[in-house]
């Protein structure tokens, strides 16, 4: 009998330690802490004498950072081991021009995809050293009657504000959220059963779909009005990486956005007691200075590496960064404002390209490991 009694506290005790801090998600939590870098030392490289706007988007692919200036509807390759930048897609109708705003852009071993609202194309770099038009697809608007309304892909809309866009699999994966006068954010119940993905199969029949979830405790934080969005990375084993903006976890899912494991621990020095709660009207007049506020930023898988960036909090004179080898914290270093990883070149890993739109200074930032 008190082996029986010693066997069921011992199986207590691991059910325990497998979900702790898991957050609604029945998954195992894998964390461990490791700490092997305390300092990153950070290189900046000017990039203002080549390009001159500062609404900007950025991949890493290859040898290569391209990167969108959403204002004159442009993109650029930046060449780290050249230090050359050059145009590699102009804005219009022509071979290798583009007629349409730049929402968001992902590129792998398929092409560069751009996605303008629920239109989205493919390019290839040709002979030429321009990109070229190679497909072009519409993500499809789904009036699906017969469907709950929480899986229902017409209630979403992208998340504009926050846009990660991934293709996988001939899928095009969006971040999104419920957007409609029946299903938003201020909606009972929202947290808890509304999704953080729409899906497009890139097909002969194409067809659009919502995935994921929030966990359950994100709708009872202070904050959950204006950091309700996600991030998401694919890692080398195909798992997709999930941020939250309020979440201290990390969840591994697979392509249908649901969690295999956890991991992750709280950001160093990181202030959420500056949340607060707020109306419909409140919300829409200051959401965008309480976004100041401490959140989970932005998550980049490379190679056996995971970077989360974070803000720590509005008066915080650094931001932070997380990087994770498999699911071991092995560092929390404070970095410049502003640094979000985009992926490795060479000896070094690489920032998104930054702006300031009062000085007219592009930048990015690097570091070794």
């Amino acid at each position: 009998m008190k082996k029986l009694f010693y066997l069921i506290i011992c199986l207590l005790v691991c059910y325990c330690n497998m979900n702790q801090h898991s957050g609604d998600f029945a998954c195992p939590n894998h964390s461990s802490k490791n700490i092997k870098y305390k300092h990153l030392e950070i290189e900046t490289v000017d990039l203002s004498e080549m390009v001159n706007s500062t609404v900007l988007l950025s991949e890493l692919y290859d040898n290569a950072i391209y990167f969108a200036d959403q204002q004159q509807r442009l993109i650029f390759a930046y060449m780290p081991e050249q230090d050359s930048l050059r145009k590699v897609l102009g804005y219009g109708n022509g071979p290798h021009e583009f007629e349409g705003d730049i929402d968001a852009i992902t590129m792998n071993n398929k092409g560069l995809f751009i996605q303008c609202s629920e239109f989205v194309a493919l390019y290839k770099i040709d002979e030429s050293g321009w990109f070229s038009l190679v497909d072009e697809y519409i993500i499809p608007r789904k009036k699906a009657k017969d469907v709950e309304i929480v899986a229902n892909p017409d209630e979403y809309t992208f998340t504009y504000d926050k846009l990660r866009c991934r293709e996988h699999n001939d899928t095009l994966y969006i971040t999104a959220g419920g957007n409609s006068p029946d299903f938003n954010i201020y909606s009972p119940n929202y947290f808890a059963s509304a999704g953080v993905i729409k899906a497009a199969t890139l097909s002969s029949k194409p067809d659009a779909f919502i995935l994921g979830s929030i966990p359950t405790r994100i709708g009872k934080e202070a904050g959950r009005h204006c950091f309700n969005r996600i991030d998401f990375d694919i890692d080398p084993k195909n798992n997709f990486h999930i941020l939250y903006e309020l979440d201290d976890m990390i969840y591994a899912c697979d392509n249908n956005f649901v969690p295999k494991f956890s991991y992750g621990y709280k950001g160093k020095d990181m202030d959420k007691s500056e949340h607060r709660a707020m109306d419909f009207e409140t919300y829409k007049k200051q959401r965008d200075a309480e976004r100041k506020k401490a959140h989970y930023r932005k998550i980049k898988c490379v190679g056996d590496y995971t970077f989360r960036s974070y803000v720590k909090s509005v008066s915080a004179p650094y931001d932070g960064l997380q990087i994770y080898n498999g699911t071991t914290l092995v560092a929390d270093v404070d970095v410049p404002k502003g640094l979000n990883v985009i992926g490795k070149i060479g000896d070094y890993y690489y920032s998104e390209v930054l702006g300031d739109e009062e000085t007219m200074k592009l930048w990015i930032y690097r570091f070794r490991l």
